[in-house]
């Protein structure tokens, strides 16, 4: 009978700190953020971005990849911030786009207590996602075709076309 009185306790207790999380709203929700960059660049030339900061535990990866890129890679700085370089196919002109995921990891190495708290008595939300989403036009080199063979003579401009 001991027993069954035991087993019944800690069933009760284990139901309470499940059920107690839940009614507090400090259920595991994942976080997503979104954000687009919509930038241009002339032919030929190399775009930076400097993704958001992140934790030690991140992972940030191309999910899309850019379709004319020569280069599309992630970086990491002096500073040890993770930055995305850019540079399209020679002589491309029109439209590119990348997606960018980073998924950042709880910092504090695992779950405390029944409520999946960061150790603090509050929800852990340092479990989230950002997907970023850069849109690359890139434009003409402005170029001069026609050549120039005139001279300038005393305020004169002969012109030889």
């Amino acid at each position: 009978m001991k027993q069954a009185y035991y087993f019944l306790a800690l069933a009760a207790t284990s139901l309470l700190f499940t059920q107690s999380c839940k009614k507090m709203g400090m259920e595991e929700k994942p976080v997503i953020i979104t954000q687009t960059v919509n930038t241009s660049i002339i032919e030929n030339a190399s775009y930076t971005f400097a993704l958001p900061a992140t934790n030690k535990n991140s992972v940030t990866r191309i999910s899309t990849l850019a379709a004319h890129s020569a280069v599309s890679t992630i970086d990491i700085d002096a500073n040890g911030n993770n930055v995305y370089q850019y540079t399209p196919t020679t002589n491309y002109t029109g439209t590119d786009v990348v997606v960018i995921t980073t998924q950042e990891a709880e910092e504090h190495g695992g779950h405390h207590g029944g409520c999946n708290h960061g150790g603090n008595g509050h929800p852990n939300n340092d479990d989230q996602t950002t997907i970023t989403t850069i849109n690359i036009t890139i434009t003409p080199a402005i170029t001069s075709t026609a050549k120039y063979t005139g001279s300038i003579k005393a305020n004169t401009v002969v012109n030889n076309y």
